[in-house]
């Protein structure tokens, strides 16, 4: 069951207490501000500075957006006498306090949805004298989910896909034009979206056929929805168009900002079908939608929230108790029982009938059946389920249906079904949410139970290879290495795991080469079979948190498998392009050949305005333009080489020695939890045979938690 709050307030924590500081710090400067007097206003960009760099840290990115936009609005106060004025600095002070409003509901259990603040940036943009922003310019979404590719890439060369693009290509033209003429629309939407279509038989690469096949979603939905398309729409079709020549041309390269913007279109955008259900499935695009848009009173949401994270914590800690007295765990029995007495306290507090009647229900049965735990099977699964129906009811709470009631209802009889015997439990008619919750809480204890022999297993195993590995001479324990590697097998065969089985007949094979007294061991095996079993102990614990990731484990099997081509976006080609620019320029203030060096900057200045269309960059396209004015005028070469700067974001001064400034640090991408950990975690090892003596210190070193990320829409953490 995925939080709508899935971001890692870990970091945000570390940090939330210096931006608040920041935040009213920067505020007082500028309610003191007499409207004159420009100390106040540096104090105040000084303060949003910090809060800006804090921000970025934590990885906020639409959140930084807006510092960065409050910091330009206080330059450009102090800069600029016309807006040198009680009303920008009340917008300023305004802007701020929706920035520490936004932080403050993000930790009380808010979602993160960052196109809230959509309109106190576009006002603070606008007074700034930019156009207005586009609406998805705070969305962020995560684009690096791909999307299962039915069979394979065609076995095309760069000349035979060039040639089928360019048709497609030539499909696609004809309807957008049909579209945007208003010459039957919806044909003109039918075609694109049969030309997209056959465009995603013929992308090379997971990334391209994830994008149009999300576009062809689009452009069902929109033909379903019929509405009359807006400027922004326009353009998005038509830079479709551009990511579509650029295809044809050889370039891998995918425009970040262009993916947005489709997922933007299909989260705004209602119906069309399956495909566009399952891209919103995959991408997970709802938890985006911020609570305004689905008409919350944000003010009893602001107080409720609290309440809710307070729930959700007390129920992470009674599933987890439950699951150790299912277990056989009795002295998890008086922490179930407290945990479940602040679950009804806390669904009281917030005063909901529905969450009310499951917290009683749990609460009754755990004080008189809670010692059957072990015995009854039947009550294991109704007491998840009805757990994990209130964990999802705190979770989604401003987006339940009107049915939520009655699943609560249907559930808390279920539960005291259980242990009364007074009725079958069989499936409720028309409850598909509630069945749902009922056959991932089975899935739940199963995979609780199954983990949990599978690593008592795995810390023998590591005993005994931990004593082999101090004294190879000494096998004695070996063969029982097999017999529990077996074991571990079966277990993972029920969960029908291949890649993690294929592993452990791996390691069983190479353990009993090992095994024989007359064979001859190498370092590199002992290696090999350490990280091994590390890397399963590290999956399996991964399984019990809800991520099934068997990347370390085939990386293991198969270290020859060719990676796949690095996957760039279009941004980061303009990065790189404009730091060619830049050294290009400085070549020719050097005193390089000018003929051959103006002619590389039009060169590389014209890829540059192809691509600030593609990625809708209208400010860079102008830049662009202004630098190729410029160097058609033949105007000085200092004057082109600030204006070359300007456009690439370097500070330039007229310099008499020929020193180039340093290449802008360009943020990552932003990246899940789970991500982080497999990028940190990529060799783990809880033992190693290379440093015997270190094992006993490390033995027992907690392992870390990740956090689960699958679609759906209901899933188990």
């Amino acid at each position: 069951m995925n939080s709508l709050n899935d971001f890692d307030l870990g970091p945000l924590t570390w940090v939330k207490g210096e931006i608040d500081v920041a935040c009213n710090a920067g505020i007082a400067a500028l309610q003191a501000w007499n409207g004159e007097d420009l100390t106040p206003l540096k104090q105040a960009l000084t303060y949003l500075h910090q809060v800006s760099g804090a921000i970025q840290i934590v990885g906020l990115q639409g959140v930084h957006q807006l510092g960065s936009a409050i910091e330009g609005l206080l330059a450009d106060m102090q800069s600029r006498a016309d807006l040198r004025n009680a009303d920008s600095a009340a917008l300023a002070v305004r802007a701020v306090q929706a920035l520490q409003g936004y932080l403050d509901n993000l930790m009380a259990g808010a979602a993160n949805a960052e196109l809230a603040l959509m309109p106190i940036y576009g006002e603070v943009q606008i007074r700034r004298g930019a156009e207005a922003p586009p609406p998805s310019e705070l969305f962020y979404p995560d684009t690096g989910l791909r999307a299962r590719r039915p069979g394979g890439e065609p076995a095309l060369d760069d000349g035979e896909r060039g040639r089928a693009m360019r048709q497609v290509r030539s499909k696609y033209q004809k309807g957008l034009l049909r579209y945007l003429q208003n010459q039957d629309a919806a044909a003109g939407l039918a075609a694109m979206a049969e030309a997209v279509r056959e465009l995603q038989a013929l992308v090379p690469g997971a990334a391209q056929y994830t994008f149009w096949w999300t576009a062809e979603a689009m452009l069902e939905a929109l033909a379903a929805d019929g509405a009359a398309p807006d400027a922004w729409l326009k353009r998005l079709l038509g830079r479709l168009d551009l990511q579509m020549r650029r295809l044809a041309e050889g370039a891998r390269q995918l425009a970040d900002s262009l993916f947005r913007d489709v997922l933007y279109c299909l989260l705004r955008t209602p119906g069309g079908g399956e495909r566009a259900d399952a891209v919103r499935e995959l991408f997970e695009l709802e938890r985006y939608r911020p609570a305004a848009w689905s008409g919350v009173d944000e003010q009893r949401a602001e107080a409720l929230r609290p309440m809710l994270g307070r729930l959700r914590e007390v129920l992470n800690a009674a599933k987890d108790h439950w699951l150790h007295l299912c277990s056989g765990r009795k002295d998890s029995l008086d922490p179930l029982r407290a945990s479940v007495a602040q679950i009804g306290d806390s669904a009281g507090r917030i005063g909901d009938p529905a969450l009310s009647t499951l917290a009683d229900a749990i609460r009754q049965v755990i004080a008189g059946h809670a010692d059957e735990a072990a015995q009854n099977e039947a009550l294991q699964v109704e007491m998840a389920t009805a757990m994990l129906l209130l964990q999802h009811g705190a979770e989604n709470y401003f987006k339940l249906g009107q049915d939520f009631g009655s699943h609560a209802e249907v559930q808390a009889g279920r539960l005291r079904a259980a242990v009364s015997g007074e009725a079958p439990l069989v499936a409720a008619p028309g409850e598909p949410l509630l069945d749902e919750i009922a056959r991932q809480a089975q899935e739940k204890l199963l995979l609780a139970q199954v983990t949990r022999e599978i690593q008592s297993n795995l810390n023998q195993i590591e005993e005994i290879l931990d004593k082999f590995f101090r004294n190879q001479q000494d096998r004695g324990s070996l063969p029982l290495v097999p017999s529990l590697l077996k074991q571990v097998q079966g277990a993972l065969s029920i969960l029908q795991l291949e890649p993690a089985v294929e592993l452990v007949r791996v390691v069983t094979d190479r353990v009993g080469l090992i095994s024989e007294a007359d064979h001859a061991i190498v370092p590199d095996e002992l290696n090999w079979i350490a990280e091994a079993v590390s890397t399963l102990g590290l999956y399996v614990e991964a399984l019990r948190n809800g991520r099934d990731d068997p990347a370390g484990l085939i990386r293991l099997l198969h270290p020859e498998a060719e990676a796949e081509p690095a996957e760039t976006s279009v941004e980061e080609h303009l990065a790189a392009l404009k730091e060619g620019l830049v050294a290009t320029v400085d070549r020719l203030a050097e005193g390089g050949e000018a003929d051959t060096l103006r002619g590389e900057l039009r060169a590389d200045l014209q890829r540059i305005a192809q691509d600030a269309d593609l990625v809708g960059d209208a400010a860079l396209r102008g830049q662009a333009d202004e630098v190729r004015r410029l160097l058609d005028d033949n105007a000085a070469t200092d004057t082109v080489r600030v204006a070359t700067h300007a456009l690439a974001g370097y500070p330039c001064r007229l310099r008499s020695s020929p020193r180039r400034p340093p290449p802008r640090r360009r943020r990552a991408p932003r990246r899940s939890t789970a991500s982080f950990w497999r990028s940190t975690w990529r060799r783990p090892r809880r033992f190693s045979p290379a440093w015997p003596s270190a094992w006993p210190a490390c033995a027992n070193r907690p392992r870390p938690t990740t956090t689960s990320s699958t679609s759906g829409a209901v899933s188990i953490p």
